[in-house]
């Protein structure tokens, strides 16, 4: 499993966990429902919109905004 496909599903059974506990389900109906709603699918997608590849950090995080100054002031 990649860095990537393990991140995304800890980010998955997270978000079911806390639906589960929120919910007051069992996790095969949460998991159910989400597979229905395309949330997993969901999950993925902010996963790839999130994650910055080439700094290998969240996009919205301080280190990653170091690091895009940090190649803008680079390459000029």
């Amino acid at each position: 499993m990649s860095p990537r496909q393990s991140d995304i599903a800890d980010m998955k059974c997270w978000l079911l966990r806390l639906a589960q506990k929120r919910w007051r389900m069992p996790a095969v109906r949460v998991a159910q429902l989400f597979s229905e709603a395309g949330v997993y699918d969901y999950v993925t997608e902010l996963y790839d919109l999130l994650f910055d590849f080439s700094s290998r950090q969240w996009a919205e995080g301080p280190d990653n905004l170091r690091f895009v100054w940090e190649q803008e002031k680079k390459n000029g």
